[in-house]
C-alpha cells in the first residue's frame, strides 16, 4: 500500500505540485436568457507520484459528480483546510478513496453555475431586447466557468463544445469543426486549440452579426480569415476596425519575424465589458465602443485610440499567448511589451497619429505613482489572486513600456529586435520568465540588459538625474551627472530596507543632446554610480549653447539643470519651433522641481507663458497637464478669477491659431490639440466664447442624436448630423460644467444604439454641475450607466475639487450600492476607487474620505487607499510650502 503524502506547494498562491493538466475536453450548455449554465469537463492529467488528493479550482460552481475516467472511482469534493492560498477564490480538493497511481489519468466532472453579475468569468448581458453571454477569464476567473487548473503555468490544448439556443450563434478560440441542431439547441464543436493557459480560453454567444473582413496575407503562407463579431444591426460600424486590423497584423509579423500563431482571427464587440479589451487567442474581445464607429466621421482621438488598442491586443498574440509568463509576477512580459509594441506598430502604419508621443505624454501619470513610498515594483512577488489583479496597473503597462523604450534606444533597435525574435523562437507555445528574456536580449545586443532592466523593474521609484554642463580651457566640454531617488514634498521618510533600496544607484542609460555649430549631437553613457560624467566632442565653437539631459526623452528619469542652463535650453527650444518633445520635457521637469520644493511656482508660470501659442499636440498636452495640477494644488475649491485669467492668457493664442472648428485635411494631432485646448479653456478657463460655442454644439448634438435614433431604418441607427465628431463629446462636457445643460439632456444619449454616442454621454456625466451631483449618483446606482462605466464616472467626479465635500458626504451611505455596480476585476474595479483620494488637497477632508473607504473596504483596496492618502499628503504639503505666492499668476506678466 502506498502512503498518501500531502503535496508540496511551489509558492504561496500556487496549486500544489504533483498533478498537472495535459488536455481539456469542455462541453458547456449556455443560454444567456437563463440565470445559469451547466456542463461537463474531462481533464487529462499527469500524476507525478501517487496521491489521493487532486487540487483544482472551481469558484462558485456546484460539482455534481467527480470521477476518475471510466473506472467510476468517485471523488469527494472538499475545500482545503489550510491551503496558504485564498480559499474564497475557489480552490477545491478531489479526495479519492485510494491513491491515484503515477502516470496519466482522466478526471471527469459534471457541474453547474450561475452567470457572474459583475462582468467576470462567464457572464451575460442584454441590449435592445437581445441576450449575450461572454467570457473574461484573466486573471483567475476561468474557475467561475468550469473546474480547471487556473494558473498561467498550466498551458495545454482544449477541445470545446458549446450547446446554445438554436436562434443564437457561438464562437470560440478556434474555427468551428462541425455543427448540428438537436431540437431547440445548436451544438457546435470547435477545433482543438494550441496550448493555452485557462485565462486565454474564450466564448462569445448571442444574437450576432458576422462581418467578413476578408483574408490577411500572412507569413504562414495561407490567407488568415478575419471577422468581426458584433451585436445584431451594427455590422456597418466594424469596417474601420477591420481595416486597422488588416493593416497592423503584417506590421507585427514583420517585427516578430514569425507568423501570427493561430488559424483564425475574430474581433468581437461586447455590449458589456469591465476591461477595455482582452487578447484571447484567436478571439479578441473589446468594448463595443472601442471598435465600433463610423469610419467616415470618426474623431481623430477615436481612430488613434482604436488603432492603439487593436495593436496592443494583436501584440499579445505573440507576447502573452505564444509565449506566456510562468506566473503573475512577470505580468509585465505581457502588458509592458504589448503597450510598447503597439506604439511601434501604430507609428509604422500611421506615423501621423504620433503614437509614441502619446505614450510619453501619459508617462507623467505613472511618475506620480512611482514616486510614492507606497509604490510597488513592476516585478514583485504575487501570492494571491488579489495581488495578481492589482498588478494590472499603470506601473505594469506604462512604466514597463517606458523601460523597454529606454532599453531599445540604448541597446540599438535592430539588435533589440533580434533578441526579441530569439526569445519568441526559444519559448514558442510555452512559458517563460523575465530571466529568459534578458538572456536573449543580452546575447543579441552584447549589453548588460538584465542588470539595467532589473534596477527599474525590481524596485520602485523614479531616478532624478542632476546634470550640469562644465566647459574648461584645454579640455572637451563635459556634463557632470548625479543621481538619487526623486521624492515630492510631504513624502514619508524612507527607513530600513526601503531607505537602503532608495539609496542604491540605478543603472541608467543616459543620452545627452547638445548644441553644435551644425545643429545638435548626442552622446550616451551608463550611469550606474551615484556620480559620473560624460565628455562631449570638442568643437571650435567652444562651449555648447545648451544641453538636454534626456535626448528624445527616451530615458525613464527626471532631470534638472542649473537655472541659467535650463533657461538656455528653453530659449533654444522656443526658437527652433521643431522640438516639442524637449519643450514638453522642460515644462514637465520644472513642475516636478516645484513639487519637490526645489523651484518656486513663479518659475513654472513664466515658463508656461514662454510657450504660449503652441499647437503641437504633445506640447499642448503637457501645458494642460501642468495647469490641471496647478489648479488641483493651489485652487482646490474652485478656479479663481486670477487662475481663469492665467489659463486664458496661456491657451487662447494656441486655440486662435487652430480655430474653433476642424479644417479640411488637417493632421489628426492638430485636431486632438484643438479638443484639449477647447475643453481646458471652457472648464478651467471659463472662456465665455468657448462656452457659448460649446453650448450651441451640445444642444444641436443632443437634438440631432434624438432625431437620428428615433426611427432607425433597416435596424441600424443613423449618426447625428451637423456636429464635428472631434468636438461633440467635449462640447457636452464644457456645456455641462458651465451649467448650460442638465443631465436630462444626456438621458437620450445614454440610450442610443450608437456606442460612440453612449460613450460621449458617459464621459460628459462626470462634468455635471454641483447642483446635479445627486442625479449622477442615482444614475450610477440604478444602472442607467452600465456596470462597466460606474467606477470610471465616479472616480472622475471625485477628481473635481469643487465637488469633493458633497460627494464624500454622500458616499458615507451610498458607497456600498455603487460598489455593487462595479466590475469585480479590471482597471475599472471597486478596489481601485480609493486612489481617487489623490485629488484631495485638504487634510481634514482626506481624513473623512479615507474613513469612508475604510468603512466600506473591498478586497484588494488597501494599496490604492495607501497611495491615495500619500499623494493627498504631498499635495497638502506643496500647497503649504508654496503659500500665497503660488496664486500670484499675474506676477508673471
Amino acid at each position: 500500500m502506498v502512503a498518501a503524502r500531502a503535496p508540496r506547494r511551489l509558492a504561496p498562491g500556487w496549486l500544489p505540485e504533483g498533478v498537472r493538466p495535459l488536455r481539456y475536453a469542455l462541453d458547456l450548455q449556455v443560454d444567456p436568457r437563463q440565470p445559469g449554465f451547466s456542463g461537463s469537463v474531462r481533464i487529462r492529467v499527469a500524476v507525478d507520484r501517487p496521491t489521493r488528493r487532486v487540487h483544482i479550482h472551481a469558484r462558485g460552481l456546484s460539482i455534481a459528480r467527480a470521477v476518475l475516467g471510466a473506472s467510476r472511482r468517485l471523488a469527494r469534493v472538499e475545500r482545503p483546510s489550510d491551503s496558504g492560498a485564498e480559499p474564497a477564490w475557489g480552490e477545491r480538493v478531489l479526495v479519492f478513496a485510494a491513491p491515484l497511481s503515477r502516470g496519466e489519468h482522466e478526471l471527469r466532472l459534471r457541474f453547474s453555475g450561475r452567470f457572474d453579475k459583475r462582468l467576470a468569468g462567464l457572464y451575460r448581458a442584454q441590449q435592445g431586447g437581445r441576450h449575450y453571454a461572454y467570457t473574461q477569464f484573466e486573471a483567475a476567473d476561468a474557475r467561475k466557468a468550469f473546474p480547471c487548473f487556473d494558473e498561467p503555468r498550466f498551458k495545454v490544448p482544449f477541445d470545446v463544445t458549446l450547446r446554445v439556443p438554436r436562434s443564437m450563434r457561438a464562437f470560440a478560440n478556434t474555427p468551428r469543426r462541425d455543427e448540428r441542431v438537436e431540437g431547440d439547441t445548436r451544438v457546435l464543436r470547435f477545433e482543438r486549440t494550441k496550448a493555452l493557459p485557462t485565462y486565454l480560453v474564450a466564448f462569445v454567444i448571442g444574437d450576432l452579426d458576422v462581418v467578413d473582413g476578408g483574408r490577411i496575407a500572412s507569413r504562414s503562407g495561407a490567407g488568415l480569415p478575419l471577422r468581426a463579431l458584433v451585436p445584431r444591426g451594427k455590422g456597418s460600424l466594424a469596417s474601420g476596425s477591420l481595416a486597422l486590423t488588416r493593416a497592423l497584423l503584417p506590421v507585427l509579423e514583420r517585427y516578430f519575424g514569425r507568423a501570427y500563431p493561430y488559424r483564425k482571427l475574430d474581433i468581437a464587440a461586447l455590449v458589456a465589458f469591465g476591461s477595455g479589451a482582452m487578447e484571447n487567442a484567436g478571439l479578441i474581445t473589446f468594448r463595443e465602443s472601442g471598435i465600433l464607429y463610423d469610419s467616415v466621421s470618426a474623431s481623430a482621438q477615436q481612430v488613434r485610440r482604436t488603432a492603439w488598442v487593436i495593436a496592443h491586443e494583436l501584440s499579445h498574440q505573440w507576447f502573452g499567448n505564444l509565449v506566456t509568463m510562468r506566473w503573475w509576477d512577470d505580468l509585465w512580459l505581457n502588458e509592458a511589451f504589448a503597450t510598447w509594441m503597439s506604439v511601434k506598430a501604430v507609428d509604422a502604419y500611421r506615423p501621423e497619429l504620433r503614437a509614441r508621443e502619446g505614450l510619453r505624454s501619459i508617462r507623467s501619470w505613472v511618475y506620480d505613482i512611482d514616486a510614492l513610498r507606497s509604490a510597488r515594483a513592476v516585478r514583485q512577488s504575487v501570492r494571491s489572486v488579489s495581488q495578481a489583479e492589482a498588478a494590472f496597473d499603470g506601473l505594469t503597462y506604462i512604466k514597463g513600456a517606458s523601460v523597454l523604450d529606454m532599453l531599445e534606444a540604448w541597446a540599438g533597435p535592430r539588435a533589440f529586435q533580434r533578441g526579441v525574435q530569439a526569445y519568441l523562437a526559444r519559448h514558442a507555445f510555452g512559458n517563460a520568465t523575465a530571466a529568459d528574456l534578458f538572456r536573449a536580449l543580452e546575447a543579441a545586443t552584447k549589453k548588460p540588459v538584465g542588470r539595467v532592466a532589473r534596477t527599474f523593474l525590481d524596485r520602485p521609484g523614479v531616478p532624478l538625474v542632476q546634470a550640469e554642463l562644465r566647459c574648461e580651457r584645454g579640455r572637451a566640454p563635459r556634463v557632470l551627472l548625479e543621481q538619487r531617488r526623486y521624492q515630492p514634498l510631504g513624502a514619508p521618510a524612507l527607513r530600513g530596507k526601503s531607505r537602503a533600496t532608495a539609496d542604491a544607484p540605478w543603472a541608467i542609460p543616459i543620452c545627452v543632446a547638445y548644441a553644435t555649430p551644425r545643429g545638435s549631437d548626442t552622446r550616451c553613457t551608463l550611469l550606474d554610480k551615484p556620480r559620473g560624467e560624460l565628455s562631449l566632442s570638442r568643437s571650435r565653437a567652444g562651449c555648447p549653447a545648451w544641453i538636454h539631459p534626456n535626448a528624445a526623452e527616451t530615458g525613464y528619469y527626471h532631470w534638472s539643470l542649473p537655472a541659467a542652463q535650463l533657461s538656455a535650453l528653453a530659449s533654444a527650444t522656443r526658437r527652433a519651433k521643431g522640438s516639442p518633445s524637449s519643450a514638453a520635457a522642460i515644462i514637465e521637469n520644472t513642475w516636478y522641481a516645484v513639487a519637490a520644493g526645489r523651484s518656486k511656482p513663479r518659475v513654472l508660470y513664466k515658463l508656461l507663458r514662454r510657450f504660449r501659442g503652441a499647437t503641437n499636440r504633445r506640447l499642448v498636452a503637457q501645458i494642460i497637464g501642468v495647469l490641471q495640477r496647478v489648479r488641483r494644488v493651489f485652487e482646490p475649491a474652485r478656479a479663481s478669477g486670477a487662475f481663469g485669467r492665467f489659463v486664458r492668457a496661456t491657451l487662447r493664442p494656441s486655440l486662435a491659431k487652430l480655430g474653433l472648428e476642424p479644417r479640411r485635411g488637417e493632421p489628426p494631432t492638430r485636431r486632438m490639440a484643438r479638443v484639449a485646448l477647447y475643453e481646458t479653456l471652457g472648464v478651467l478657463g471659463g472662456d465665455r466664447r468657448v462656452i457659448a460655442h460649446a453650448t450651441g454644439l451640445a444642444r444641436r448634438y443632443v437634438a440631432g442624436t434624438a432625431a437620428a435614433t428615433k426611427k432607425p431604418r433597416g435596424g441600424a441607427a443613423k449618426k447625428p448630423q451637423g456636429v464635428a465628431a472631434d468636438l461633440a463629446p467635449v462640447a457636452l462636457r464644457v456645456a455641462l460644467a458651465a451649467g448650460k445643460l442638465t443631465p436630462r439632456a444626456l438621458r437620450s444619449l445614454l440610450a442610443s444604439p450608437l456606442p460612440t454616442v453612449r460613450v460621449a454621454a458617459v464621459r460628459a456625466l462626470s462634468m455635471v454641475a454641483a447642483a446635479h451631483v445627486d442625479t449622477a449618483l442615482d444614475w450610477l446606482a440604478s444602472g442607467v450607466v452600465g456596470t462597466q462605466n460606474t467606477q470610471r464616472v465616479l472616480e472622475a467626479l471625485l477628481r473635481r475639487p469643487e465637488l469633493q465635500r458633497t460627494l464624500y458626504a454622500r458616499l458615507e451611505t451610498r458607497l456600498p450600492a455603487l460598489q455593487a455596480r462595479m466590475p469585480s476585476f479590471g482597471r475599472s474595479s471597486a478596489a481601485r476607487l480609493p486612489g481617487a483620494l489623490a485629488a484631495v488637497c485638504d487634510a481634514e477632508l482626506r481624513a473623512r474620505a479615507a474613513a469612508v473607504f475604510r468603512k466600506h473596504a473591498t478586497r484588494g483596496s488597501e494599496h490604492a487607499l495607501a497611495q491615495g492618502e500619500e499623494r493627498s499628503a504631498s499635495c497638502v504639503a506643496l500647497r503649504r510650502w508654496a503659500g500665497a505666492e503660488a496664486r500670484r499668476y499675474d506676477a508673471t506678466r
